[in-house]
């Protein structure tokens, strides 16, 4: 590139030659760049002339200095910040005892596991353990098992799991299907009457008879021409002691007898003074009468038998 100073240049009147030096840095380079735009944070930005880039203004000024408590955002700005905190300038007994330390000393001078727990100790980390029995009873299966239990209430053994049945249930006999609970049983549950049932007997016209034997206590129901007439049979009012029968050959036992002699609506006698003693087949009475006609006596004063003819 050539130079020339203004000596060198002979110009027309009235003309001008201005010179322009290179030291503001112009050069032939063409840019590519064509738009500015502010990202996360920034604000700001153009696509042409002079462009301006701005930070984003988060939180309002604080100009107060203290310490706060603030947030921080994904690049690092504080998004937030809460009411000035408190620091106090030094800790003193004060400010300690309101943490909820206090100046208490220890007195344990040891640890020894006893009734159940072992391990011991005097001094640093003492370990106390719960004691295993002799026997582990550890069981890995969910299940019901007989246990014995010590008197600290831990278990020493547990033996074979047991069977618990399903629900007991009930059905009676007149039921189809069974009844598990509290289960309330009626007489039409298992097929039988109810307490004031009545029974049907068929008897005959009034041409004939016919007998039937109602039992003590019983209820019974009569229908002659379209009425029925319900009635329970009296309870047996009969409180006569029966009589048993026993095989005793030397017990004393006395002969008893009705006062009829053809039918059994006599009464019955006891003590007729007539007895079996206690030696087998040896019968007393006072006095022995043949046919009603020869009585025989014991005479008590000549201690001899005597006949006497009636």
């Amino acid at each position: 590139m050539a130079t020339y100073n203004q000596s060198q240049m002979t110009l027309p009147s009235g003309d001008v030659v201005k010179f322009i030096d290179n030291t503001s840095g112009y050069t032939k380079n063409t840019g590519t760049i064509t738009g500015v735009t502010a990202g996360t944070g920034l604000s700001g930005g153009g696509t042409s002339g002079a462009v301006t880039l701005n930070h984003s203004n988060s939180v309002t000024a604080q100009n107060t200095q203290a310490v706060y408590p603030i947030k921080i955002d994904a690049q690092g700005h504080i998004s937030a910040y809460g009411s000035a905190v408190t620091i106090p300038s030094a800790v003193t007994e004060s400010t300690v005892s309101g943490w909820g330390f206090t100046k208490n000393t220890g007195t344990i001078t040891g640890v020894t596991g006893s009734n159940g727990l072992t391990g011991s100790g005097t001094s640093g980390s003492v370990t106390i353990s719960h004691a295993a029995p002799s026997t582990s009873p550890a069981k890995t299966t969910s299940a019901v098992y007989p246990i014995t239990i010590d008197k600290y209430g831990h278990i020493l053994t547990a033996g074979s799991a047991v069977t618990i049945p399903a629900a007991v249930a009930v059905k009676g006999n007149a039921e189809t299907s069974y009844r598990t609970g509290n289960v309330n049983l009626t007489p039409a549950n298992i097929g039988a009457a109810t307490s004031d049932h009545t029974h049907t007997t068929s008897l005959a016209t009034s041409t004939g008879t016919s007998t039937i034997t109602l039992a003590h206590g019983s209820k019974y129901q009569l229908t002659a021409g379209g009425t029925s007439v319900i009635f329970t049979m009296p309870a047996d009012s009969n409180t006569d002691t029966k009589v048993t029968n026993t095989l005793a050959t030397t017990t004393k036992y006395y002969v008893t007898g009705t006062t009829s002699s053809s039918t059994n609506t006599g009464t019955q006698s006891f003590d007729s003074g007539i007895y079996s003693t206690t030696t087998a087949g040896q019968l007393n009475a006072t006095t022995y009468l043949v046919n009603e006609k020869v009585r025989l006596e014991y005479n008590s004063t000549t201690k001899s038998l005597d006949f006497i003819f009636v």
